[in-house]
């Protein structure tokens, strides 16, 4: 959704008593939402840069993310985990506001277990992306515009597929056949994963070949974009999906192994210190 279009409809939602007040629209961690003052100006929301991923390899999905969490110009945690499982074989991530972020992932791990609690089976990622679409939408249609820029990622069970869907504020879905990438190191960690396209689309990537990917791809966002944190001072979450084990965190230790490596044959060739 453009900036201006949705000014337009927050204007539309809002009682002119209201916007000459100044009222402040924040969540309940206090975290500000879009506010109008009593000059009726637009005043930018706070947000937070990271990146996220996801992507095929041999055995099913993998799904990664960076640690920070900023706003501006402060870094605010750099302990953050930003991949959610919301299903025994689905995982989410996303960029944007956190509270708005949270707030996906809570009704997306609610939708999953009210279906199993119903009808003895989870649900497939595609109910859960087309779930996900219509919260998103309502919210749109009601002048609530949920920050949240989000990648889910997981298994359809008939017949048994992985699916990777990007998902906007708006509630627009977009498939992809080998890889996503959101947040404001997107970039850079999509040119990493450009570069072994060939075998993420032919599903050839051993597990170990497939997280050191994710952490390349990270690492490479992280040496540009302010938003996503340093590898070197916090190491990423990296998540697999497989049809045998559903999701599943990879051990940190085993993250940091990978990112260690990378290090040292970053320094051999000189491109750190």
């Amino acid at each position: 959704m453009r900036k201006e279009v949705f000014e337009a409809a927050l204007k539309s939602t809002i009682p002119e008593s209201a916007t000459l007040s100044g009222i402040n629209l924040q969540t309940s961690s206090g975290r500000s939402k879009p506010v109008w003052d009593a000059k009726l100006k637009y005043k930018e929301p706070l947000e937070s840069g990271t990146t996220v991923l996801a992507f095929y390899f041999k055995n099913g999905l993998v799904l990664a993310g960076d640690r920070q969490t900023s706003g501006w110009f402060t870094i605010i945690s750099q302990e953050s985990v930003k991949v959610h499982q919301v299903g025994f074989h689905a995982g989410f991530m996303f960029a944007g506001m956190v509270s708005d972020g949270q707030a996906v992932v809570k009704s997306l791990q609610r939708v999953d277990q009210d279906f199993i609690e119903r009808f003895g089976v989870p649900l497939s990622l595609d109910g859960k992306a087309n779930f996900l679409c219509r919260f998103m939408r309502l919210h749109y249609d009601y002048g609530i515009f949920l920050e949240a820029w989000g990648i889910i990622a997981g298994l359809n069970y008939n017949p048994p597929t992985f699916e990777i869907y990007s998902v906007e504020p708006t509630g627009a879905k977009m498939a992809s056949n080998d890889f996503a990438t959101t947040g404001s190191g997107m970039e850079k960690a999509e040119s990493e994963l450009e570069r072994f396209k060939g075998k993420i689309i032919a599903r050839s990537l051993e597990e170990t070949e497939a997280v050191e990917l994710a952490v390349r791809a990270i690492y490479m966002a992280g040496k540009k974009d302010m938003g996503t944190s340093d590898v070197r001072l916090a190491v990423p979450v990296v998540a697999i999906i497989t049809l045998k084990e559903g999701f599943r965190f990879v051990n940190q230790t085993e993250v940091q192994k990978v990112r260690d490596k990378l290090i040292e044959e970053e320094r051999r060739k000189g491109n750190v210190v």
